[in-house]
C-alpha cells in the first residue's frame, strides 16, 4: 500500500518551480514561453509595480545579483498549492501501482463523462451538462468511479472543492447511482471529511475515503 505526504509533494514541487523560474531569469534571453508557463502572473504584475519596472528591467536586476533572483523567484513562481491537479494525478497514479497488482486499475478516463439522470457515461451530445470531477474510473475486479480533491487549509478554493463534492454527493443519492462511487479526499479538515462521511453512511457503494483507506477498501474488497 502507497501512503503519501501530500504536504511534502507540494513542498518539493513548489521547489521545482521556483528552481525552473530562477533559471529562466538567469539566462541572458529569457525564454518567455517556458517562464510563463511557471510563474504566478498575479504575482509578477505586483511585483513589478511595487519595483516600478517592467519584465526587461527585472531580467537585468536578476543578471546582476543572484541572491536578488533567488527572492524574485520565490515570490514569483506557480503556487504548489494551487496545483491541486497535479496532486490529484499523483495520488490516483500511486494508487494504481498498487491496487494493479490486486487486478483493480485505477485510471483517468480516457473521455469526458456526463452525469446524465441516474448514470455517468461518456459525453455523446454538446448540450447535456455534465460534472468535470469524475477523476479516475476503477477497472478490472472493481468497477466505478472516483472523485478525488486534496484540500489543505482554508479559503474559496477549499471551499468550492466541498461545495463540488457534497454536490455530487447529493447527485449520487438522488439519482440512486448504484455503482461505485468514491469521494477521495486528503484533508487536514476533519470535520468537513467526517460530515461527508456521515452523509453516505447508509449506502454501500458511495464511501467517502483518504487515499490509504481507498487502497485498504479495495484489498478488502478483492482479497475478502
Amino acid at each position: 500500500m502507497n501512503i503519501i505526504d501530500i504536504k511534502n509533494i507540494r513542498k518539493s514541487r513548489q521547489k521545482k518551480n521556483n528552481a525552473i523560474v530562477k533559471n529562466s531569469l538567469l539566462k541572458n534571453n529569457i525564454p518567455l514561453k517556458k517562464i510563463f508557463d511557471s510563474i504566478n502572473k498575479t504575482a509578477l504584475k505586483e511585483l513589478l509595480n511595487d519595483l516600478n519596472c517592467n519584465l526587461e528591467q527585472l531580467h537585468k536586476k536578476c543578471l546582476e545579483n543572484h541572491d536578488f533572483c533567488v527572492v524574485v523567484s520565490s515570490q514569483i513562481s506557480k503556487l504548489a498549492s494551487r496545483q491541486g491537479v497535479s496532486d490529484e494525478r499523483f495520488i490516483l497514479s500511486e494508487i494504481n501501482n498498487f491496487t494493479s497488482k490486486l487486478s483493480v486499475f485505477v485510471n483517468k478516463p480516457k473521455k469526458d463523462l456526463v452525469v446524465d439522470k441516474k448514470q455517468i457515461r461518456l459525453r455523446k451530445h454538446v448540450k447535456v451538462s455534465y460534472f468535470r470531477s469524475i477523476d479516475a474510473v476503477i477497472s478490472g475486479k472493481l468497477t466505478g468511479y472516483v472523485f478525488c480533491k486534496v484540500i489543505l487549509g482554508k479559503g474559496s478554493t477549499q471551499e468550492n472543492s466541498w461545495k463540488e463534492a457534497k454536490s455530487l454527493i447529493q447527485w449520487a443519492i438522488k439519482s440512486e447511482f448504484k455503482e461505485n462511487l468514491i469521494f477521495l479526499i486528503d484533508t487536514d479538515n476533519e470535520l468537513e471529511f467526517t460530515k461527508l462521511q456521515l452523509s453516505v453512511v447508509d449506502f454501500n457503494n458511495i464511501k467517502v475515503l483518504s487515499h490509504v483507506s481507498f487502497q485498504q477498501w479495495i484489498a478488502c474488497k478483492v482479497i475478502l
